[in-house]
């Protein structure tokens, strides 16, 4: 397992394109957020990342953190593939992502996932805005 962080502005064409088709698609924020933090200059002090689970090479999870404009703090998505859920790779995310922020707003994708992220070790603010499939 090789974790890896990259501002999001950094990432290769390959790792770009690998985050944007591993995500919710139309059904969560993930992907636009993505792109628009790929290509916005609107806050170089504080840039997104990407936190990145590789094995062998295949994208098996990554979380998206951004900074809030409004408030101080960063935001973040989170993503594992089905075949690799409930094996510890999103609390390993978690971990990392409380590196940058320790009390992140955390976007769950279903009420499923909101529930899980507000038993975990990092403290995690889990925002009341969810959305269902």
């Amino acid at each position: 397992m090789e974790v890896v962080i990259k501002e999001v502005r950094d990432l290769t064409d390959e790792e770009f394109a690998k985050c944007r088709r591993l995500n919710f698609g139309y059904k969560g924020q993930m992907r636009d957020d993505l792109i628009n933090h790929r290509y916005s200059y609107v806050n170089n002090k504080k840039p997104a990342k990407a936190i990145m689970l590789l094995e062998e090479g295949k994208l098996i999870g990554w979380s998206l953190v951004f900074p809030m404009y409004k408030t101080k703090g960063y935001a973040a998505h989170f993503y594992i593939r089905h075949s690799h859920r409930r094996r510890g790779y999103g609390t390993l995310l978690l971990q990392k992502v409380a590196e940058i922020d320790p009390r992140p707003l955390v976007f769950p994708h279903d009420s499923r996932s909101g529930g899980l992220l507000k038993k975990k070790p990092v403290r995690c603010h889990v925002s009341e805005r969810i959305w269902l499939r």
